[in-house]
């Protein structure tokens, strides 16, 4: 009976099986979460925008046709070219092939400001792609910390049922020997039942959890369900300072924030630059039939704004307005990320003195338990008060697993708010 008591008592004994392990899920969901995949294709489409402005600081080179018959000439305009190329056809039928070629030789900073506003929100964008890829990995966490819960609900119900059952194969013994009462072997058999149906709920919610923790990591709820491995206490790796530096520093929001203070600086710049002058080089060569269509250019183009009713002026005082509000936001996301950092840690501080509370109960549960079996043997003690201790033995290592589950849930929202759950951003 003893040994069987030790099986019941030692959490994830029979659950410490070959298994899914906790870095093989988050690997998994990190490569095919749904939540993920859409969050890097929006990172990438942020990564081509700051291309395309990166491109206008170098030169654009288009080839062109034009075939014109026109009684009086006419003028023609390419459309959806980069340069646009405007050619006077004259009289008559002429057919022109041209190559157009600019390049920008001073924009007053107007061309790299804008890149550099670009490329600061492909940055924000980044680090909205860490915090997607750190809020999924906490829910693969807790799916997973979820499953083994429920596997050990599992291992403490079948070993109770275990217990149970070798208490009736005693209590039967007994009564054939004339030592007890039919209606204690009747009372076992009851809560062999009881056993029997708890065993049945915790498979049931054991199998759900599993199917979830599928969905969790991307898979299908239909295809084979993983396998976990044991509950067990893991300590913090830091100290609370430790854990808000590393959040000032490694937070997608605060990442995020900052990049949008960046491209709002580059914001003021660029429309700043706008109100002075633009210097584009232009090369062009024309092959026609028309020997007077034939032959090369080259030149220079000034633009000067002189007046534009104040546009350029207010453009300017929006954007700098624009970055007042996100060096605002950079402050609230610092303010926000060291509030979830401070709560989160005060949770474990809770969820540790729980577990510790938990395994004193359970201590004194099991050590009951031995006095009312060894009483229950002695014929001093009845069967009622060896199956309520059995019972208060089950709910205390199922009020451990609680205890454990919390503790370890706790520790995952910390390293969420810190931000060291949150894997590299290709």
């Amino acid at each position: 009976m003893k040994s069987l008591l030790w099986f019941a008592l030692v959490p994830g004994l029979a659950s410490a099986q070959t298994g899914l392990t906790l870095e093989e899920a988050l690997s998994t969901a990190r490569r095919q979460a749904p939540s993920i995949v859409a969050a890097q294709a929006e990172a990438r489409s942020k990564v081509g925008e700051w291309r395309a402005a990166q491109s206008n600081l170098g030169p654009k080179l288009t080839g062109n046709g034009f075939y014109a018959d026109s009684r009086n000439g006419a003028t023609l305009q390419t459309m959806g070219g980069m340069p646009d190329t405007t050619m006077a056809m004259p009289a008559g039928r002429t057919t022109v092939g041209n190559l157009m070629l600019m390049m920008p030789l001073y924009s007053g900073g107007l061309l790299e400001s804008r890149s550099a506003a670009a490329k600061a929100r492909a940055t924000a964008m980044e680090g909205g792609v860490g915090e997607v890829i750190a809020e999924t990995m906490l829910v693969v966490k807790e799916a997973y910390l979820t499953a083994l819960l429920e596997q050990e609900r599992v291992v403490t119900q079948e070993a109770r049922l275990k217990a149970v059952e070798e208490m009736l194969r005693t209590t039967r013994a007994r009564f054939e020997e004339g030592k007890d009462l039919q209606a204690s072997v009747l009372r076992v058999q009851t809560e062999s039942l009881m056993a029997q149906r708890d065993v049945r709920a915790a498979q049931n919610s054991r199998d759900k959890a599993l199917i979830a923790l599928q969905q969790a990591i991307g898979g299908e709820p239909g295809s084979p369900r993983p396998t976990v491995g044991a509950l067990a206490l893991v300590e913090a790796s830091l100290t609370l300072d430790e854990y808000l530096a590393n959040a000032l520093k490694q937070r997608g929001l605060v990442m995020a924030a900052q990049a949008m203070v960046a491209a709002a600086q580059a914001e003021v710049r660029a429309a700043a630059a706008r109100s002075g002058p633009q210097v584009y080089g232009q090369a062009m060569a024309d092959a026609s039939g028309d020997p007077m269509m034939r032959g090369s250019t080259f030149g220079v183009v000034l633009t000067l704004p002189l007046y534009d009713g104040g546009e350029r002026r207010a453009m300017t005082s929006a954007m700098r307005a624009m970055l007042d509000r996100e060096t605002a936001m950079l402050r609230a996301m610092r303010l926000e990320v060291e509030t979830q950092v401070r709560q989160a840690w005060l949770d474990l501080q809770t969820a540790a003195q729980d577990v510790e509370a938990a395994r004193s109960s359970v201590a004194s549960a099991e050590a009951a338990y031995e006095v009312v079996r060894l009483r229950v043997e002695a014929g001093r003690g009845i069967l009622l008060e060896q199956l309520d201790g059995l019972s208060l033995v089950a709910d205390g290592r199922l009020a451990l697993a609680q205890a454990l589950f919390e503790h370890r849930l706790a520790l995952a929202r910390l390293e969420r708010a810190s931000g060291l759950s949150t894997p590299e951003v290709p």
